[in-house]
C-alpha cells in the first residue's frame, strides 16, 4: 500500500483512516437526522473506538486475502444485515 511505503509509522496506517471510517460513518446518521455540532462531536466521541476497531478489521481481512474485495463484501453483508434487523 502507498501510505506504507511512504514511511508514515505502522499505528498510524491502522488507526488514522479508522478515525477518518467513524467520520464518515458518523456523518450519515447526522445528514438523515439533522445536523448539529454538540451532538455530531459527542456521538462520533461515542463511536469513535468501534468504528475504529472495525476499519482495523477490515484492514486485516484485506491484508489477509491481499485483495480489497473480502472487506467490501464483509462490509456489505454487516450493511446488508442491518435492513433485516431495523
Amino acid at each position: 500500500m502507498l501510505v506504507e511505503k511512504g514511511g508514515v509509522p505502522a499505528w498510524a496506517v491502522w488507526v488514522l483512516p479508522g478515525v477518518l471510517f467513524a467520520c464518515m460513518h458518523t456523518l450519515m446518521p447526522m445528514i438523515k437526522n439533522g445536523f448539529a455540532t454538540e451532538s455530531f462531536v459527542l456521538h462520533l466521541l461515542s463511536v469513535l473506538g468501534g468504528y475504529t476497531v472495525g476499519h482495523c478489521s477490515f484492514y486485516a481481512l484485506r491484508k489477509w486475502s491481499v485483495t480489497l474485495w473480502l472487506p467490501v463484501l464483509v462490509h456489505g453483508l454487516l450493511d446488508f444485515s442491518s435492513v433485516f434487523i431495523t
